[in-house]
C-alpha cells in the first residue's frame, strides 16, 4: 500500500472509530452518520487514487461507489447504501435541513455495512 493510500485509510479508520464510540455512547444519529459518511468517503478516495483516479472534490458516496464499480463490479451492490449514507453529510452540516429519522437498529446496520465495505477496500490494496 502506498503512503498516500495508507494516509487516506488511517483517516477513514479514525472516523469509523469515532462513529462507533459515539454510537456506543448514544450519540446523535446525524453526527454518527456524518462520521460514518466521512470514513466511507476517505476509504473510497484512497482506493480510487491507488487506481489512477484523479481526486475530485465531492462528498457524494454514490458517485464514488459508481467510480469504484467501474473498476470492480463488486462495489455496485453498495451504491444504494452510498445514497443513504451521503444524506448524513448534508443534514448534519447544513441546518436547517431536517435531521434524518433513523432507529438505533438501522444505524447499527449502516455501521456494519460500512465496516464490510471498508474491509473490502482495505483488503484489495495495490501493493
Amino acid at each position: 500500500m502506498s503512503p498516500l493510500q495508507s494516509a487516506w485509510f488511517e483517516e477513514a479508520n479514525l472516523d469509523m472509530l469515532n462513529a462507533k464510540l459515539l454510537f456506543n455512547a448514544n450519540g446523535t444519529a446525524s453526527r454518527i452518520g456524518l462520521l460514518l459518511q466521512q470514513a466511507i468517503e476517505k476509504s473510497l478516495k484512497g482506493w480510487l487514487i491507488a487506481r489512477g483516479w484523479e481526486l475530485v472534490k465531492t462528498h457524494d458516496l454514490e458517485l464514488l461507489l459508481d467510480q469504484a464499480a467501474q473498476r470492480d463490479s463488486r462495489f455496485r451492490e453498495f451504491i444504494p447504501y452510498g445514497r443513504i449514507v451521503s444524506r448524513f453529510y448534508v443534514t448534519d452540516r447544513y441546518p436547517p435541513i431536517r435531521r434524518l429519522d433513523i432507529s438505533v437498529e438501522e444505524m447499527k446496520a449502516l455501521i456494519e455495512k460500512g465496516d464490510r465495505l471498508m474491509n473490502m477496500l482495505k483488503s484489495d490494496t495495490n501493493d
